[in-house]
């Protein structure tokens, strides 16, 4: 089960990186130009931290989404597609212009470890693997919980902005909504895991109770 990726929370909130870019780690700020789909850089360098699919840059106020990166100063971008397998929608060509990409992958983290925990799983970052205790890699169905965890994250993301403009403001009633999706896709959602490594799920776990392990 991969974390989600920033193109998920933009599918979700297509002013994402516009209204709450602050709270966004910054990953690159340079000129680029584009041409049929493909940017090049012409100040700075895409290696450090690196640019990968399924991160944001945003060109001319225009959040586009990374679908590859061949080169340090090349990527090829898409307009945002509704789906992360969808064909690539070639956005317009633009000339020298300033861009930024900035990702929200602290706060994917969180929840992504969240999740994890109220499924039972071993989280490879916090120990060594408990004895029989299942990992993400054995959940059957990933793509099912891809939503759950953007709208936490979306969630986590507008409550931390709303402690800085207040609950009354656009980024505490979005926080409130998102609060009240994820509960309800929590309980909705259902998991299906390979416990015993023959390839087939055989457990089927919600995101509403805590699984204890002696």
């Amino acid at each position: 089960m991969p974390p989600i990726a920033d193109r998920d929370l933009l599918a979700l909130e297509p002013s994402l990186f516009r209204d709450v870019s602050f709270l966004a780690q910054q990953l690159f700020r340079g000129q680029v130009s584009i041409t049929s789909g493909v940017m090049s850089v012409a100040s700075g360098t895409l290696d450090a931290p690196p640019i990968a699919p399924g991160h944001i840059v945003v060109v001319d106020d225009r959040p586009l989404e990374v679908i590859a990166r061949p080169t340090s100063t090349s990527a090829t971008l898409s307009l945002l597609r509704a789906d992360r397998e969808a064909a690539l929608l070639l956005p317009p060509d633009v000339a020298t212009k300033p861009a930024i990409v900035t990702t929200f992958a602290p706060q994917i983290a969180l929840i992504h470890a969240q999740l994890l925990r109220l499924l039972g799983l071993h989280i490879p970052t916090t120990s060594e693997p408990i004895p029989d205790l299942p990992t993400e890699s054995d959940l059957t169905n990933p793509e099912e919980l891809r939503l759950c965890e953007a709208l936490g994250t979306l969630h986590l993301i507008h409550a931390a902005a709303s402690a800085l403009t207040g609950p009354d403001a656009l980024s505490g009633r979005r926080a409130e909504m998102y609060r009240l999706r994820f509960n309800a896709e929590r309980r909705r959602v259902r998991a299906l895991i390979d416990t015993n490594h023959d390839g087939h799920p055989d457990a089927t776990r919600t995101l509403s109770i805590l699984h204890l392990v002696r």
